[in-house]
């Protein structure tokens, strides 16, 4: 075959396992579980504990408690789910379940991507069974989910040799950060294996992923009649999704929520022309290291997470768990 065109004839003949095939093109969970022998096989991209606090993984590779049946709420997303640079008791998904006083799991990935977490969330619902609330806080639209190959692609994600990856492994990958389409960034006419995938893909196809994946959720939670409240950290995703609601006589997108007041919570107490917000003292007593800005330095803190919970709790309090 040609080096350049991937075939069913490469993924039969090419020392892809049962296993392997299962994991990616069935959506079977568990995606991250425990090996005695490995470890976390594989394990889940930046989930050291040095940025985030001490996080520990579950029997399925999540940074929760074991999953042992079906939770009252399931909740997903990306690093602001997983609480990249706090501890779990500081993570908007801890404090739902305080606020409820319900059983919950916690399936964000940092890095995580949409279409990435409505995977998981199925596949989570395969194997456990429906939960009577979904709770999605997704992140932006240049991120999606591929299996790669580590002969054919590389990615910014996996920077250490010594990480467990198998040859063909699931990852949330893309453009995030990076900025390309402000600065009309040029994809390479020449490239060689092994190829980046924001070299060779357009991010069109991410912002497609993303959101036919929230359609499908949408229209699943509507038939099996689950309550899904969902929205997304980045204004810019969400205003591009609000024209998509608006221009589909808002039939689609009927569940999603606005999350941009809780941004605003996040800034250094000193900083100038910034209005303090005098709300969860004892909160911020009790982390005054992380309480504005998470420990890497870049994501929200704990009083952001504690008013992104409050967002989720408004639309769910009157539903009878």
């Amino acid at each position: 075959m040609s080096d350049l065109n991937f075939n069913l004839d490469f993924a039969f003949n090419n020392g892809w396992s049962d296993e392997t095939l299962k994991n990616i093109f069935l959506n079977e969970f568990p995606f991250y579980q425990k090996n005695e022998k490995k470890g976390m096989d594989p394990i889940i991209a930046d989930s050291d504990e040095i940025w985030n606090g001490g996080g520990r993984g579950n029997n399925y590779g999540f940074r929760d408690y074991d999953f042992i049946e079906c939770a009252d709420i399931l909740m997903a997303g990306c690093s602001y789910t997983w609480g990249a640079g706090l501890y779990e008791r500081h993570v908007w998904p801890h404090y739902i379940k305080q606020m409820t006083g319900k059983s919950g799991a916690n399936i964000g990935v940092s890095g995580g991507s949409t279409s990435g977490a409505v995977s998981r969330i199925f596949g989570y619902i395969e194997k456990f069974g429906k939960p009577k609330i979904i709770l999605c806080f997704m992140p932006d639209l240049m991120r999606f989910y591929m299996p790669l190959l580590k002969d054919r692609f590389i990615t910014n994600r996996v920077v250490d040799n010594d990480w467990n990856y198998k040859e063909v492994f699931l990852i949330d990958n893309g453009w995030t950060g990076y900025n390309e389409l402000d600065q009309k960034y040029i994809q390479p006419k020449f490239s060689k294996f092994p190829h980046t995938v924001t070299d060779i893909l357009p991010a069109e196809i991410a912002f497609y992923t993303s959101i036919q994946s929230i359609l499908e959720l949408e229209r699943y939670c509507d038939a099996a009649n689950i309550k899904l409240v969902w929205g997304t950290w980045h204004y810019e995703t969400y205003k591009f999704y609000k024209k998509l609601k608006n221009i589909s006589n808002k039939k689609h997108f009927k569940h999603m929520i606005d999350f941009s007041s809780a941004a605003k919570y996040t800034h250094a107490k000193d900083t100038k022309n910034h209005e303090i917000y005098d709300c969860h003292k004892d909160l911020e007593q009790e982390d005054k290291g992380t309480f504005y800005i998470a420990a890497d330095t870049h994501h929200w803190g704990s009083h952001s997470q504690i008013h992104i919970a409050e967002i989720f709790y408004e639309q769910i309090k009157e539903d009878n768990l």
